[in-house]
């Protein structure tokens, strides 16, 4: 009997040894006629794959190639767009400083909207890529060295616009602030601590996300330890509503 088992161990080990895998690596190229001459059709045949299996399985791999495909595209395009926004933005600011836009055109209702919705969808992915690549140990905080014109000024349109105070529509500078807050003590920026904690309730309970197709929700948790202030949680969570 162990005899009967070593000789079929042998033989099960040159049969494996014998095998042609064949690995389909893209759908796409399965072929389509059984008397095709390529690597995978004697495979393909000895599954009894039918012309319409066949065609079915190379519609699959073809979805699938289109998807990642489509992936693609829209990475190499998201940081295009964003540029392009800006640069339209960059330009109208320059034109009112020229004079060569009509007078009161940044007060019109369809501008300070449009400036807003731009100021509120892009200035955060800005200051996000301003201190994920450590900008401010080179330059400064964004805030003092690195705003654009084009914030600033849509900003001061709206507070125009709707009479606010100075500042009062800053809700798109908050994580530049939480920014530079997390690298000091507590006892340095506890008034700018409280005074963000009131603008941020104020932001809410104002409403002043009513009617705009980007909405935040803000929440920040601030304890305080040992003298030194910990940001255990700042969290924003955006949500999109179609109006």
């Amino acid at each position: 009997m162990m005899r009967d088992h070593f000789l079929h161990e042998s033989e099960l080990e040159e049969s494996l040894n014998m095998q042609d895998v064949i690995y389909l690596d893209s759908l796409v190229n399965i072929p389509l006629d059984a008397q095709a001459t390529t690597c995978y059709s004697a495979a393909l045949n000895d599954l009894g794959l039918t012309a319409q299996t066949r065609l079915c399985l190379r519609a699959a791999g073809e979805m699938e190639r289109q998807k990642m495909e489509n992936q693609r595209r829209i990475d190499s395009n998201k940081d295009t767009i964003r540029e392009e926004l800006s640069g339209i933005w960059d330009e109208i600011v320059e034109m009112i400083k020229r004079y060569e836009l009509p007078d009161g055109f940044e007060g019109r209702k369809e501008w300070v909207e449009l400036g807003t919705l731009f100021r509120r969808f892009m200035e955060p992915l800005d200051i996000a890529n301003y201190y994920r690549h450590l900008l401010n140990e080179d330059t400064g905080p964004y805030m003092v060295k690195a705003r654009p014109k084009r914030y600033k000024f849509t900003q001061k349109w709206r507070e125009h616009a709707e009479r606010m105070v100075a500042w009062g529509s800053s809700e798109t500078t908050f994580w530049a602030e939480v920014e530079e807050l997390r690298a000091k003590r507590y006892d340095q920026v506890r008034g700018e601590i409280v005074r963000l904690e009131q603008d941020l309730y104020a932001w809410v309970s104002n409403g002043w996300m009513d009617g705009w197709g980007p909405m935040f929700s803000w929440r920040v948790l601030v304890s305080v330890s040992g003298g030194r202030h910990s940001l255990l949680s700042i969290g924003l969570v955006l949500a999109f509503q179609l109006l």
